[in-house]
C-alpha cells in the first residue's frame, strides 16, 4: 500500500504481523499492515497493495487503516472538510464465491437505510468490474469490486450529491487490478444456455434459489454464512425443496436460520429476499431432504408469501439409463453463480451417500447421473427434457479406474434422490407464522 503528500512531517512505514494503530492527527504518521510485504506513503497520492493500485484525491484525510484476524484489510480515507465524502477500500483473502459474498454484503450487512440499485459490469484498463450504486441517508455513492485469485477487492466511494459525480470519476478511472480469477470471468460471463429445451432450462433458472445456512444466536443480530447450496421452488406459495445437510451444522444439529436468495435475469448478483427457520422446516433426515419456508425478510420483517415461478415433479415412469438431464446449482467454480450441467441417467443404486456417518444416515435409492456434481449443487433441482424434476442432488462421487495404457482415470457420479421419494415433503403443511 503507497501513499504520501508534499509535506514536510514524516512519513513512516511499519511492518507486522498484528494490526499497528497511530495518531496521525498528532504525528501525520500512516500505519500500515502488511500480509507480506510493508506498504509506504510516496509523493503520487496514489493507494498501491497487492496488485490494486487507485488514486486518492488529496481533499481526502489521512487513512484509518485496520485489519481484523482474518487478514481482512480495511482502509478509509474521508474528507474532514466535507462530512459524508469518503474511500473505502476493503481486502479480503481467497475469495471462494465472490458474488454471494458481495450480495450478502448488501443485503444484508448493509448500514441501516442505505438502498442498493442494479448491479452491472464496468471494463476499467483492461478488468471486469462489478458494479453498484447505493444511497444512504448523508451520501449517494458506488462500490466497484474484483477477484483475483488470492483476493476480493472492494472500494466504495461516496459523496454529499453535489460532489459525488466528481469523486467518483476520479478515482474509478484510475482503479487498476492484477488478473482476475478464473471463477470470476466465468461469473460474469453467465449468459442464458443455449440448448435444444431452451424453455425448460429457462424455467429452471427463474425457480432456482441460493440457499445460504447461517449462524443467527438473536433476532436482532445479523445472519452470519455457514454453508451454501441450492434450492427449487416448488410450488407458488415459497416451498423450498433442498437437500438437509447444507442446513446442519458441523455437530449434526441445525443451524439457526435459512437465507434465500434469487438470480434475476441479467443480474450477475444475486438478491437475498427473506429468512427461514431449519427448526420449523419439514425435514425428511432418511431422504437428505428438506422442504423450507421463508417467515421474515432480511430486515426482520413478516414475509408474506407471493407468486414465485416453481416446478413440477415427474409423473410417470421412472427414468431409465441414458436419458438426458440438466441440472442448475450454485458453483464455487462459478464465483457462486449459477452453473447449467448436463447429463445422462447412468443407473439406480442402493447405498448410503456417506458411508463413515453414521448408520441412521441417508440411505436408500439414488439415481445416478453423469453430470459435474461439485460442492453447492446439493438441492438443486434435476429436470428431465420436458422440464419436470425427477429428483434432487444429493451428492457426489468420485470413482477411479484404469484407462488407456493403465493410466488411472476420474469419474464423477452424482447422486441425486428421486422425487418420488419426496412426497411427504411436497404435501407438508407450511409451519405456523
Amino acid at each position: 500500500m503507497h501513499r504520501s503528500r508534499t509535506t514536510t512531517r514524516p512519513a513512516i512505514g511499519v511492518s507486522g504481523i498484528s494490526a499497528v494503530r497511530c495518531h496521525w492527527q498528532a504525528l501525520w504518521i500512516l500505519c500500515c499492515v502488511s500480509w507480506a510485504c510493508a506498504p509506504a506513503r510516496p509523493a503520487s497520492g496514489a493507494f498501491t497493495y497487492r496488485g490494486l493500485s487507485l488514486a486518492i484525491p488529496t481533499a481526502l484525510g489521512a487513512p484509518n487503516i485496520e485489519r481484523d484476524a482474518e487478514q481482512h484489510l480495511l482502509v478509509r480515507f474521508a474528507a474532514t472538510a466535507r462530512p459524508g465524502s469518503e474511500v473505502v477500500i476493503e481486502i479480503q483473502p481467497r475469495p471462494t464465491r465472490p458474488l454471494i459474498e458481495l450480495a450478502w454484503a448488501h443485503d444484508l450487512q448493509r448500514p441501516p437505510r442505505a438502498t442498493w440499485g442494479a448491479s452491472a459490469i464496468s471494463e476499467i484498463a483492461g478488468r471486469r468490474w462489478l458494479r453498484r450504486h447505493f444511497s444512504g441517508a448523508a451520501a449517494v455513492g458506488v462500490e466497484y469490486a474484483f477477484a483475483s485469485e488470492r483476493h476480493l477487492y472492494r472500494i466504495r466511494i461516496a459523496s454529499p450529491a453535489p460532489a459525488a459525480d466528481a469523486l467518483i470519476a476520479a478515482v474509478a478511472g484510475s482503479l487498476r487490478a492484477p488478473p482476475p480469477a478464473a471463477r470470476w470471468t466465468r461469473a460474469l460471463d453467465r449468459k442464458r444456455p443455449r440448448t435444444s429445451m431452451s424453455a425448460a432450462v429457462a424455467a429452471l433458472a427463474a425457480t432456482t434459489v441460493v440457499v445460504v445456512a447461517a449462524a443467527q444466536p438473536t433476532p436482532d443480530q445479523p445472519p452470519a454464512p455457514r454453508a451454501v447450496g441450492t434450492g427449487a421452488v416448488m410450488d407458488r406459495d415459497g416451498r423450498i425443496l433442498t437437500s438437509l445437510h447444507t442446513l446442519r451444522d458441523p455437530r449434526g444439529g441445525l443451524y439457526d436460520a435459512v437465507v434465500i436468495g434469487r438470480y434475476q435475469p441479467d443480474q450477475p448478483l444475486p438478491s437475498f429476499l427473506c429468512i427461514g427457520r431449519p427448526a420449523a422446516s419439514a425435514l425428511a433426515a432418511d431422504l437428505d431432504l428438506a422442504a423450507i419456508w421463508c417467515d421474515r425478510d432480511v430486515r426482520g420483517q413478516p414475509w408474506s408469501a407471493r407468486p414465485w415461478p416453481s416446478l413440477t415433479a415427474a409423473r410417470g415412469p421412472a427414468p431409465g439409463p441414458g436419458d438426458a438431464v440438466w441440472t442448475l446449482g450454485v458453483a464455487a467454480s462459478h464465483g457462486g453463480g449459477l452453473a447449467l450441467l448436463r447429463g445422462q441417467v447412468t443407473g439406480w443404486r442402493d447405498e448410503r451417500l456417506d458411508p463413515a456417518g453414521p448408520s441412521d444416515g441417508p440411505s436408500g435409492r439414488y439415481l445416478t447421473i453423469d453430470a459435474a456434481i461439485a460442492p453447492g449443487t446439493s438441492g438443486a433441482a434435476v429436470i428431465d427434457r420436458h422440464g419436470a424434476v425427477i429428483g434432487i442432488v444429493s451428492g457426489y462421487r468420485d470413482r477411479l479406474s484404469l484407462g488407456p495404457s493403465d493410466a488411472a482415470q476420474r469419474q464423477r457420479v452424482g447422486m441425486v434422490r428421486p422425487i418420488a421419494l419426496a412426497h411427504r415433503l411436497l404435501s407438508a403443511a407450511p409451519p405456523e407464522p
